[in-house]
């Protein structure tokens, strides 16, 4: 008896049926055809639309050959009965299925061949097929008859198919570099979501220095984002994906996020921050203002470090909102690991007084209030003038702020430029006293500090105003003032002179801030939007 069978899939499936009913007569065997939604009666087989689970494999287990379409239980059913299978893809074209992923399985298979498993891509080698099944050896064609090795490559094939079958494409696009604070929260985000099995992963990101990711070559100019955002609409148009992941909603970012969406795709924003107010002119600001509005509202899934920002998502109209905070590196920013005097020594810091310090990455947002440290700094080296100013990192507007510090005359300033990430904790170990100043701005409420929970990682005295999600998580560990220059400074000199007495081990407490807690947030949540 030869099985023929199509599965419940709701489309049918008439042009295998039609050509099993027609070469039926040239074999001296039964044919028993389930036939499901197809609208095609055989007339030269017996049929039938569905069967109970049960009486599918006890028709599976009674026959001489399978003939099914790409079905994995079918599949996984034959080799558990040691039954040669014939697999025949469903196509899109035909309407026979919503995608191509039976035809992805069959290449899978022809590229790893197995004993048993045939598979025929023109319908028209179907008789031919059968004809080749039958003239082989069914000892070749069957599986070992030894239990427990049998029952091993079983669970092996069930293993690989349901692997291969269920792995779903995310394509994950970051249009700024790594002199972005934000660039490094994706790429945790890249990372984790890699070790997932569930997933296949793309990852395009701007002047990458990952080998694994594709890297789009973009100038820190109106034309290079022009031209690295028409590169990204592209790849979008042409790479295959189940599920769009793209950071913030601006115009670098929403050509792809249409495409997705003419493609019928998922798309998942990361939203760290409100990217209007950031913006330099009214132009500008009214152009990223509108992306952020507007198309917030076709997102399906939006993550935010920030719960102001989570508010302010809802209340315009986005469809699902999740908290994700930012994590810390703790197997990095662990002070055990420096020696700051040796780290001084390295920076060019040749006396031993005390070093205030500032990480930031030198962009719109990340330098916004640069300007109120550097006066602070400047008041309290009127008092210490032997003290220290060590600025961490780099980026666009590096260069800007080395010329305002030099403007300015700030004494026994050190700066890192742009470094690695994985380089920050050493330099960090090197400040003394960690300055952060938070303007009281909509821009401050909707974003979250990284760095605060950095230096209090490295166990370091952190002074300075916070604001919005920023002061709610870490306020308590910090030595705050008034929001004004003239608190501000007072409060760095009564740290100074009281610096042995203050208390700065919060480690344990912040071990909740991890990237692995955040990461896991995201994994489900990506798991379940499929």
């Amino acid at each position: 008896m030869i099985y023929v069978t199509v599965g419940g899939h709701p489309q049918p499936f008439d042009r295998l049926i039609k050509k099993v009913d027609k070469i039926a007569p040239f074999f001296d065997e039964e044919f028993i055809v389930q036939k499901g939604v197809s609208k095609y009666i055989p007339q030269n087989c017996e049929y039938f639309d569905y069967v109970y689970y049960d009486e599918n494999e006890n028709y599976i287990k009674q026959a001489k050959l399978v003939i099914s379409h790409a079905g994995v239980g079918t599949i996984i059913l034959a080799r558990k009965y040691n039954v040669p299978i014939i697999i025949v893809p469903r196509l899109k074209k035909y309407n026979e299925h919503l995608n191509d992923h039976q035809l992805d399985i069959c290449n899978a298979l022809v590229k790893e061949p197995s004993k048993g498993i045939y598979v025929v891509f023109d319908i028209e080698q179907l008789q031919q097929t059968i004809e080749k099944v039958f003239n082989e050896s069914i000892q070749e064609i069957k599986c070992s008859n030894d239990a427990e090795k049998g029952k091993e490559k079983i669970v092996q094939e069930i293993i690989k198919f349901i692997d291969f079958y269920s792995r779903k494409k995310v394509l994950i696009i970051n249009s700024l570099d790594n002199s972005y604070g934000s660039t490094h929260r994706i790429r945790k985000f890249y990372i984790f979501l890699n070790q997932n099995k569930n997933f296949d992963i793309k990852y395009i990101e701007s002047n990458s220095d990952i080998s694994s990711a594709i890297s789009v070559k973009q100038k820190n100019n109106a034309v290079g984002f022009s031209v690295g955002t028409i590169i990204r609409f592209f790849l979008t148009i042409f790479l295959p994906f189940d599920i769009l992941f793209t950071q913030t909603i601006t115009p670098l970012t929403v050509p792809s996020i249409l495409v997705a969406k003419l493609k019928r795709k998922k798309v998942v924003v990361d939203w760290d921050d409100l990217s209007w107010v950031l913006q330099k002119n009214w132009f500008r600001k009214t152009i990223v203002k509108f992306c952020e509005h507007f198309f917030i509202k076709f997102i399906d899934v939006v993550f935010v470090p920030n719960r102001y920002l989570l508010e302010y998502a809802y209340k315009l109209k986005a469809k699902k909102v999740y908290f994700v905070p930012h994590g810390i590196d703790f197997e990095i920013f662990d002070p055990e690991i420096y020696n700051p005097q040796e780290i001084k020594r390295e920076i060019g810091i040749k006396n031993n007084n005390l070093v205030l310090g500032f990480l930031a990455s030198f962009t719109t947002g990340g330098v916004g209030d640069l300007d109120i440290i550097y006066d602070a700094v400047i008041e309290v080296q009127k008092i210490f003038p032997e003290i220290n100013f060590l600025v961490i990192g780099g980026g666009p507007l590096f260069k800007d702020y080395v010329k305002l510090a030099n403007k300015k005359n700030i004494k026994n300033i050190f700066f890192t430029g742009l470094i690695k990430h994985q380089e920050v904790p050493k330099y960090i170990s090197a400040i003394d006293i960690a300055l952060i100043f938070m303007r009281e701005n909509l821009n401050n409420k909707m974003k979250t500090s990284l760095k605060v929970g950095e230096y209090l990682a490295m166990n370091k005295i952190v002074v300075g105003n916070l604001v919005g999600q920023t002061k709610d998580d870490f306020s308590k560990y910090c030595i705050l003032c008034e929001p004004n220059k003239e608190s501000f400074v007072k409060k760095i000199i009564e740290v100074i002179n009281e610096k042995d007495k203050i208390i700065k081990n919060f480690r344990n407490e912040l071990k909740i801030l991890s990237w692995e807690n955040s990461a896991k947030v995201v994994n489900k949540v990506l798991e379940e939007l499929i």
